[in-house]
C-alpha cells in the first residue's frame, strides 16, 4: 500500500512511499515507510493520508497490545535479563 505525505512543510511534501507498518508511540499512530534508498522513515500518521486511503483488500485493524499483554512481555524480558545475569 502507498502512503502519501500531505503536510505541507514536510521536506517529503507529495511524494508517495509503500507502507512498512503502523506503529503506537508517546506522539500516537505513527507510520513507517520504506523510502527509495532502502532507508525507513517512521512520521506521525497524521502528517499523511494513511486514513483517507480506501483499500478493501488492506486491513485498518491495528493489533495493539492491552496492558495485560504488555505486563507479561515486561515479566518476560525481566526473566530473560535475571537469567543472563546467573
Amino acid at each position: 500500500m502507498k502512503v502519501t505525505i500531505t503536510a505541507q512543510d514536510h521536506p517529503l511534501y507529495s511524494q508517495q512511499f509503500n507502507l512498512c507498518g503502523v506503529s503506537a508511540s508517546d506522539k500516537g499512530l505513527e507510520v513507517t515507510l520504506n523510502l527509495p534508498d532502502g532507508e525507513q522513515l517512521t512520521i506521525r500518521s497524521n502528517l499523511t493520508d494513511y486514513f483517507m486511503i480506501s483499500d478493501d483488500s488492506t486491513s485498518r485493524t491495528l493489533h495493539l497490545l492491552d496492558i495485560e499483554g504488555l505486563c507479561e512481555i515486561a515479566e518476560f524480558v525481566d526473566q530473560a535479563k535475571m537469567e543472563e545475569v546467573e
